[in-house]
């Protein structure tokens, strides 16, 4: 899986879901275009999930906002 947040372009496998023109920081508004994109990947079924490793980064910096773990239809 690969994971894609900010300015950038949508990874391999991930889809851009959301573009805005501005983000809020703390020192107010920014012009910088940032992104939501959101991402799938099959899990071993004969497996149980025990953790999630996100990737450690500085800049840019990572942001999960939902997990959602589902069986595939």
């Amino acid at each position: 899986m690969r994971w894609a947040a900010g300015p950038g372009q949508p990874g391999a496998g991930t889809t851009e879901v959301l573009r805005c023109t501005h983000r809020h920081g703390q020192n107010g508004t920014n012009a910088l275009r940032v992104g939501l994109f959101e991402s799938q990947a099959a899990l071993d079924p004969a497996k149980q999930l025990r953790s999630l490793t996100l990737p450690l980064l500085t800049r840019p910096q990572l942001h999960l906002f939902a997990l959602s773990l589902e069986a595939p239809r």
